[in-house]
Parts: structure tokens; sequence; C-alpha cells
């Protein structure tokens, strides 16, 4: 399991361009959530410049919902796009504290392997300049899977299902171990969940100079 940092310029703006182009200090992105509808909802603090956030972003198309919290954050659910589908359709977890400005982000991404990170980074070259900062594999104990969630994650990467492109759909999983669709389905979000989640425990995030740099140098 790898933990990997990732800089990342975009092509085109998106709808936290405006809102933190004009900032002099990069925010900070926090408690992501991609959802099953295509969209995204995550946590943004912008500190005594929630309201003047708030009205920058609040008629970007994408946007469909706002709610203001405490100590200056917001919390925005927008279509999501780009980066969070890569990193999710390649088997990745944001995690952490991300930042961003203007065209720029920095994503922390925990991975199961280190081939979903080859694939991730290119569709991600495909729509932004990239560069990956940095990559640490994770070590620890490992957690306790149920002998069906170990079965179905041995069996799901035997058969190239985190490959990209995949060798074999859930079906072709589920059909192997002979169980239904959903109950393979529901043994592999587990087992991934199980291990994403101690890797969260493991890892650590701090703010660089070189993350400061890259955020705030030209970045018109």
């Amino acid at each position: 399991m790898y933990q990997a940092k990732i800089y990342v310029d975009f092509d085109s703006a998106g709808a936290l361009y405006n809102a933190t182009r004009t900032f002099d200090t990069p925010l900070d992105v926090l408690e992501e959530e991609v959802h099953d509808n295509g969209t995204i909802s995550f946590i943004i603090d912008v500190g005594e410049n929630r309201e003047t956030f708030l009205n920058r972003i609040r008629d970007e198309p994408n946007v469909s919902g706002i709610e203001r919290l405490d100590n200056g954050r917001l919390l925005i659910r927008k279509e999501a796009r780009g980066a969070t589908v890569a990193i999710r359709r390649n088997h990745g977890k944001l995690r952490g504290i991300d930042k961003v400005w203007g065209t720029k982000r920095i994503f922390e991404v925990v991975l199961l392997r280190h081939d979903d990170l080859r694939s991730m980074v290119a569709e991600l070259r495909e729509i932004s300049i990239v560069r990956v900062e940095s990559i640490v594999k994770l070590t620890g104990p490992a957690p306790v899977l149920s002998d069906r969630q170990h079965e179905t994650l041995e069996t799901a990467i035997e058969m190239g299902y985190f490959e990209w492109p995949r060798r074999a759909d859930i079906e072709t999983v589920a059909d192997t171990l002979g169980v239904t669709h959903s109950t393979a389905l529901e043994h592999l979000r587990k087992a991934q969940q199980k291990l994403l989640t101690r890797a969260l425990q493991t890892a650590t995030t701090r703010t660089t100079k070189q993350d400061r740099q890259f955020l705030l140098d030209s970045n018109n």
C-alpha cells in the first residue's frame, strides 16, 4: 500500500479557481468524499474570508450545495470531475488535508498498488501538468480481513480486476468465487475500506516549503 503526494496544475479553471486565486495563501480542503451519484462533498477552511469566498463560488454551474459551518468553514457539494474521478477510478482514497490555489492542487492519496498510481497519473496528465512529489510505502500491522474478504480481494487481484484497463470485471470475479455480483462487491469494498482506513491511520500530513512554492509561484 502506498501514499503519494501529487502536484497538479490543471489545464482549465474549475469551480475553485475564481474563488481562491485572489487570496494570498493556499486554502485547506478536508474531509472529501466522492459519492455514487457523481458528486463530491468537501469542507474548505476560508477563515474570516468565508462570505467573500461564498459569493465567488455560489454561482459556479457545477456547485450544487453550500453550507456554512463554524470556524470560518464551508461545506461544499459539487460535480465530481477530473482529478477526483481519476483518483476514485484507480482505487485511490484522498486523505488528510489537500491544498488548493487557483488552478493548482496538492493531493495526498492512498492507493493499494503502485500500478494504480501509475494509471491514475496517466489519467491526470490528460487534463493537467502532474508531478509526483513523493511516494511512501506504508507499513504496519495488517487489518484483519474475514476469510471471504481476503479470498475475494486475492481473487480480484489475481484476475486483473485492479489493472487498467481491467482484465476482469466484478461479475467475472463473482462467477469464479461462486457468489452473486452484489456479494462479491460487498466483500471487496469492505476489504478495501479496512486496508485504506489502516493506511490513513498510519499516514501523516504536513505542508512543506516546496508545497507552498508550487502553489504560489506563477499562478495567474
